[in-house]
């Protein structure tokens, strides 16, 4: 088993910057430009895409209502795309490809998962003892 060296470009404040942080970056930078674009010139492409996002979202959970789960959903999809996507070009690395990056996506899927499930525990029956209110529609 082979040891994955990632590259340190500059400190910002003492912490390393290494190139998973760069390409991440980039990969954030062109999310953005791509989406003011498609915004401007072809708003139908994002319906599209977002319907897209549904369908596989749909497929998956068995849920009345998804609309709370596609903001989270949607951005780690759309995030996942384009990271594999980056690396075909050549000299870029995807930023998936380092363990780091993947354990945090993980990380946050596991604590929206708990809060999301929470959230809705809150506002069932127990609501009238439960100290979060917020979010409930009562």
């Amino acid at each position: 088993m082979s040891v994955i060296d990632h590259k340190v470009y500059f400190s910002l404040l003492g912490i390393p910057v290494r190139d998973t942080v760069i390409m991440t970056w980039i990969m954030i930078g062109l999310i953005v430009l791509l989406t003011l674009f498609f915004r401007r010139k072809l708003p139908h492409l994002l319906e599209l895409i977002l319907d897209f996002i549904y369908g596989i979202v749909g497929g998956v959970m068995n849920v009345d209502n998804l609309t709370p789960y596609i903001p989270v959903l949607g951005t780690l999809f759309i995030f996942v795309l384009m990271a594999n996507s980056l690396s075909i070009i050549p000299g870029l690395r995807s930023p998936t490809a380092d363990v780091n990056t993947t354990f945090a996506m993980a990380l946050i899927i596991f604590f929206q998962s708990i809060f999301s499930v929470f959230g809705k525990k809150a506002c069932g029956d127990m609501s009238s003892r439960s100290p979060i209110r917020s979010g409930c529609s009562r």
